[in-house]
């Protein structure tokens, strides 16, 4: 076999499995991460809970005092996102008017269907967290 064809195998078994980690991390990314998040704030406290449990060495009356500390932050992080909310929506909704404004009619609808996934998306997971509070 002629060297040139070595090399190229050898870089195609390469590339292959870059592609194959790169679609497998996204995968087990958007599983974990994403399952996480959609699952609400009591997911999210329990993972951080694991995490510091097993990175600081927690005891049992440790973990149940910074698990109270954990809860009081994540309610005062979704009264900030509340409060902040029509503000970011308001920021939202100019930035997608000038980009209508860049585009053709059909482009503009696409966006508007995009749009109107994303928003339909955020108001389910909104409904997902108080329900889990």
């Amino acid at each position: 076999m002629k060297k040139w064809k070595i090399w190229l195998i050898i870089a195609i078994v390469f590339i292959s499995g870059l592609i194959v980690g790169s679609a497998g991390t996204g995968f087990y990314m958007r599983q974990r991460v994403g399952g996480i998040l959609h699952r609400g704030p009591g997911a999210v406290k329990e993972m951080v809970m694991k995490k510091l449990t097993a990175e600081l060495g927690l005891t049992t009356d440790q973990q149940a005092d910074v698990e109270q500390i954990v809860e009081g932050t994540q309610y005062k992080l979704m009264q900030l996102r509340a409060q902040y909310r029509p503000q970011l929506e308001a920021i939202v909704s100019a930035g997608i008017t000038d980009m209508k404004a860049k585009l053709s009619p059909e482009q503009q609808k696409k966006l508007d269907a995009l749009y109107e996934k994303a928003k339909l998306r955020w108001s389910m997971r909104k409904r997902l967290r108080q329900e889990t509070r």
